[in-house]
């Protein structure tokens, strides 16, 4: 072997240690990028080893907009339309949009000599323009050749994205105009993927339980949607069951102090915003129906304008129509009508009748038990006031003055007249003897 052969093995041997020391090395980087990744993003980052030594990453990454947007679909394709009058707009106030999935190609040699490659870039439900989007990311792609995937998970997560896009509205902050050619059809993918995700947010976040006063994962709270606040399913649960089963149903609500403080000063536990679906979740079916009738009962001894359906198999509450309570002094004869919410049976308040119109009269007899209490009772009364807070103080006096009257014919007919013979009806002799 002459000198130039073998000066030209040992180059050969030096450049293959050397290409070996930079495989190993952008091998190890690589590595670290993605443990980095995977550990905040954990299954939403995928690694698949390619047979050249690199490896093909995909990406699905959410879009945390860190508070509720309003979200503009513009029906006809272009962000300029927002300005158009013409253009039909529907709005939604969201904070979490559907994810996007990227697909990257690291080679063997990355991130020391060789660049990340895009190979797509999609958006689930297609709510972004597919062309407009790839471009994005690739630039994101072209500007970190070093490292690219965690700045690409922190330019789609945080929405700057949408930025670059060019969907945020120059007008309004918290604002994004999105177009679509179907914006209809994208509005129930836009609503359920914002509902997961919000309940993926709270089951992974930790809270503090106001009853037990730990730290709690929302994974095993309950959140009351009216007001809010949360607390542990445990402690709640045998909060409301002991409340449902001692028959204080006007504490089966939310137990934060706040709340608490609120609903001793209203004292009005029918407004307090649980609704039947989260006493269901939490005390189960059967403790469900013992508070349905406990609060029935409740709400008909607390609120006289509710009354009882006469159908004697419903009997269900019957509220007073808010109409109706709005013009309590109001003498149309159609505020005796009710309608039943649960059999839809229509009866007179007055005689809980089946419902005669506002111009038949209800009958005496049906209406005296009343009638009678409200004359028992002295006046300014808590009795008083209840039976005219129930049937309408007007109303009442109505059938007073026309029981009154109904009365004193009664008596006239009896001393100024007789039955006649044939057809018994009452009769007043005109002339001749009294014999």
């Amino acid at each position: 072997m002459d000198r130039l052969q073998f000066l030209a093995m040992a180059s050969s041997s030096k450049a293959s240690s050397s290409s070996q020391i930079i495989l190993e090395e952008a091998k190890k980087l690589r590595s670290e990028e993605i443990e980095v990744a995977q550990s905040i993003f954990e299954q939403r980052l995928l690694v698949k080893d390619m047979d050249n030594g690199g490896l093909m990453v995909d990406l699905e990454v959410l879009i945390d907009l860190g508070g509720q947007w309003q979200i503009n679909l513009i029906e006809n394709g272009t962000a300029l339309a927002s300005s158009d009058p013409a253009c039909p707009i529907i709005s939604l106030q969201l904070s979490y949009l559907p994810p996007i999935r990227i697909t990257l190609l690291l080679p063997n040699t990355y991130p020391l000599e060789a660049h990340a490659k895009l190979v797509t870039a999609h958006a689930a439900h297609s709510w972004l323009n597919q062309t407009s989007l790839r471009a994005a990311v690739q630039q994101i792609v072209d500007d970190h050749p070093g490292g690219v995937i965690w700045p690409l998970l922190e330019y789609v997560r945080d929405g700057t994205v949408l930025s670059a896009l060019h969907l945020d509205s120059p007008s309004s902050s918290q604002t994004l105009n999105l177009p679509h050619p179907t914006p209809h059809l994208l509005v129930p993918h836009l609503l359920s993927h914002n509902k997961s995700a919000a309940n993926l947010s709270f089951a992974s976040t930790p809270f503090d339980c106001p009853v037990c006063l730990s730290t709690v994962k929302g994974s095993h709270c309950i959140r009351i949607e009216s007001c809010g606040h949360v607390a542990c399913r445990d402690c709640l649960a045998q909060f409301w069951t002991m409340s449902i089963q001692t028959g204080e149903v006007e504490r089966v609500g939310c137990v934060d102090e706040e709340c608490v403080k609120g609903a001793a000063k209203l004292d009005d536990f029918v407004r307090s915003g649980v609704s039947e679906e989260e006493v269901r979740n939490v005390v189960g079916e059967m403790m469900l129906k013992r508070w349905q009738v406990l609060r029935e009962k409740r709400m008909i001894e607390r609120d006289p304008t509710i009354v009882q359906c006469p159908v004697e198999l419903c009997q269900a509450p019957v509220p007073c129509p808010v109409e109706v309570e709005r013009n309590a002094e109001n003498e149309d004869e159609w505020n005796r009508l009710r309608v039943c919410p649960s059999c839809n049976f229509s009866f007179c308040l007055a005689c809980r009748r089946s419902w005669h119109g506002p111009i038949t009269p209800c009958k005496t007899v049906a209406v005296e038990q009343f009638l009678n209490a409200y004359r028992a009772a002295k006046p300014d009364s808590a009795e008083r006031l209840h039976l005219e807070r129930q049937y309408g103080k007007r109303q009442i006096l109505k059938f007073l003055s026309k029981h009154k009257e109904a009365k004193a014919n009664k008596a006239w007919l009896e001393q100024n007249t007789m039955a006649c013979p044939g057809c018994r009806i009452n009769v007043e002799k005109t002339m001749g003897c009294n014999h």
